[in-house]
Parts: structure tokens; C-alpha cells; sequence
């Protein structure tokens, strides 16, 4: 081979190594390109979930400052529920301890049926009977 020849071959392989570098640049470019893509979709991606994040956080904290005011108007009714039933049972026993106190009276010849006192004391009696059978009744179930 002369010495020309050799120059033409050297400088085929220089251009085909050339070549491939620039094949191989642009396949690599390529790449960079297709994983920026990528990159930026899990950028979006990781964005919204970091606003969905924050969202969810803001509703649960919501949820719990709800929760907590639940809290504490169920704890109010319960107390107030406590109040209301502890004066129904002192309203219940005045009530019990008026009517054994009109039941002895009736014992009187003022409340006979020829006393002077019988027509009120019918009256008095048939409110007694209501209240009696109200204090017999069960008690409404309370949910605590």
C-alpha cells in the first residue's frame, strides 16, 4: 500500500470514527432530551402531590377543629343533660312527697264527697293520678 493510500485509509477511519461519534452524540442528545422530558413530568407530578399534600392537611386539620367542637358541645349537653336530669329527679321527688301529703289530707271529712273541700280536691286528684303514672313511667333512654 503507498503512502497515499495509506492517508486516504487513515482518513476514511478518522471520518467513520467521526461519524459514529456524531451518531453516537446525537443518540446521547437524544436521550438527554427524552429523560428532561421525563424529569419535567415527574416535577409535575411531585408538585401535585406536594399541593395534594398540603390540601389533604388542610382538610384534616379542618376535620379535626371540627371534631374538637363536637367535642365540646357534645361534652356541654352532656353536662347540661346531667343538670336537667338531676332537677328532674328533685322536681320528681317534691312532687312524690306532695302527693303523699294530699293523700293524707284526703282522710279529711273536709274532702269526703259531702266536704266543702270535695270538688277541688277531685281536681288535685286527677292531677295526682297524671303525675303518678308520669313517675311510673320508664324514663326516656338518654344516648351518652
Amino acid at each position: 500500500m503507498s503512502e497515499l493510500e495509506e492517508v486516504k485509509e487513515r482518513w476514511r477511519s478518522c471520518w467513520e470514527l467521526v461519524r459514529k461519534t456524531e451518531q453516537e452524540r446525537d443518540a446521547a442528545l437524544a436521550a438527554a432530551r427524552k429523560c428532561g422530558e421525563e424529569m419535567a413530568t415527574v416535577q409535575a407530578r411531585a408538585e401535585k402531590a406536594e399541593r395534594d399534600l398540603a390540601a389533604a392537611r388542610a382538610e384534616r386539620t379542618a376535620n379535626l377543629e371540627a371534631a374538637r367542637s363536637v367535642r365540646a358541645e357534645r361534652d356541654e349537653a352532656r353536662a347540661e343533660s346531667a343538670a336537667l336530669r338531676a332537677r328532674c329527679e328533685a322536681l320528681a321527688e317534691a312532687l312524690r312527697e306532695a302527693m303523699s301529703d294530699l293523700q293524707w289530707m284526703s282522710g279529711s271529712a273536709d274532702f269526703s264527697p259531702e266536704g266543702q273541700a270535695h270538688v277541688g280536691w277531685v281536681k288535685v286528684r286527677e292531677n295526682l293520678d297524671r303525675y303518678i303514672s308520669l313517675l311510673a313511667a320508664p324514663a326516656p333512654e338518654v344516648k351518652t
